[in-house]
């Protein structure tokens, strides 16, 4: 439909989507991004009256339920059945020859262009209207921390006070009236939408946020396969790699507090062997055993730690916890990594080792346009010459 899109200003392409969990696959994010589609979940629970296709939808099953039930009708009549070759009548109409039937043609009924414009100004499509949010079926909340009241959150807000009203005055004439109270619903305390661009605030608002739903409410209606969406997603990948990182590096402290202390209390009391046992508490050799890297679980008497002391050989140094190894976890620990280190970053290289390996299957226009690319990108970087 798109031949020319393109992620460049004015060839653009935005794809508005259900909240459905399969919108959230980095790989048809990232392909879909690097060919121009940016992709926009809709506001949850509002499916119904924010795409336009159902209600298309909704005559063109109705047409061919009906030509379903007339062709099956007729053709049982004259004992012949349906096959997969009937499709295109039961969806484009016509005239069957067999029965001589004439069936009604749903696609033009339900996808005209008279058709197709009544239901895209009836969702607010075009032209771009608010008008999905003033429908009937659209569930409204109370205003809450001074978000604006809309006209069905008010009315919401006046039958909750008559409701109240009259269960106090049946309370007050004898009555249970309490079982009847209720209270109009309230939309859950949620932060802010993070509406800056390229923060640390939005990228962590999107990773924090598990389904296209919540990206709306995350990023204030954002397109999904933004560059904080992908630098979001490589942040939490990043953040489990440096879990496992800081688990060695306290592991490895760990150790090294060990061998110090074991160092220590060797120095001072001598080495620990038969003629000198007594001279060490129950505590000292558990502390040696531990530097030695003891199995100790399910020991439990001073002779037995003392021989698993002994049993076991003196352990090598262990390596220090150097200030490169520091800086690596905090830069995992980084949530605004350079684009290139994402997704989107990897499927761009994969997309242009692709394009250099296949360039003798470029016909000559193509060849020059990305060599024209390549130039002006060259000409647009600070330190091009």
């Amino acid at each position: 439909m798109c031949p020319d899109a393109s992620d460049i200003p004015g060839k653009r392409v935005l794809l508005k989507l259900d909240s459905g969990p399969g919108r959230m696959s980095l790989d048809m994010l990232a392909s879909l991004r690097l060919q121009g589609v940016h992709v926009i979940p809709g506001v949850p629970n509002t499916t119904h009256v924010t795409q336009e296709t159902d209600q298309n939808y909704g005559l063109y099953k109705s047409i061919y339920r009906a030509n379903l039930e007339q062709l099956s009708m007729v053709r049982q009549r004259r004992q012949k059945t349906l096959t997969v070759s009937d499709l295109p009548l039961l969806v484009f109409g016509g005239f069957d020859y067999v029965t001589k039937a004439v069936l009604t043609n749903a696609f033009e009924r339900a996808f005209s262009q008279s058709r197709n414009l009544s239901c895209w100004k009836k969702y607010g499509a075009v032209p771009l209207t608010r008008l999905p949010l003033q429908s009937t079926t659209v569930r409204h909340h109370l205003a809450v921390n001074g978000s604006p009241e809309t006209q069905e959150a008010h009315c919401l807000k006046e039958i909750e006070v008559l409701n109240h009203f009259h269960c106090d005055l049946l309370t007050a004439n004898g009555f249970l009236g309490g079982v009847l109270k209720t209270w109009a619903p309230r939309q859950r305390k949620k932060l802010p939408a993070v509406t800056v661009p390229k923060s640390k605030e939005r990228i962590l608002a999107i990773k924090n946020a598990k389904r296209a739903g919540q990206m709306l409410f995350a990023t204030g209606e954002q397109h999904l396969n933004s560059d904080e969406f992908f630098q979001a997603r490589e942040h939490a990948k990043r953040l489990e790699d440096a879990k496992k990182v800081q688990e060695m590096k306290e592991k490895r402290l760990l150790l090294q507090k060990s061998e110090v202390e074991a160092r220590v209390l060797l120095t001072a009391k001598g080495p620990l062997n038969e003629e000198t046992y007594k001279n060490f508490s129950v505590k000292e050799i558990k502390l040696l055993c531990k530097w030695k890297r003891c199995k100790i679980d399910n020991l439990s008497r001073k002779k037995q730690y003392f021989d698993a002391y002994l049993e076991a050989p003196e352990p090598p140094n262990p390596d220090p916890w150097t200030e490169d190894e520091e800086s690596a976890l905090l830069e995992l620990m980084r949530p605004d990594m350079p684009l290139q280190e994402t997704h989107l970053g990897v499927a761009a290289k994969q997309m242009a080792v692709a394009t250099a390996n296949n360039m003798g299957r470029l016909d000559e226009e193509i060849r020059h346009k990305l060599l024209q690319s390549l130039a002006a990108f060259d000409r647009d970087q600070p330190n091009a010459p």
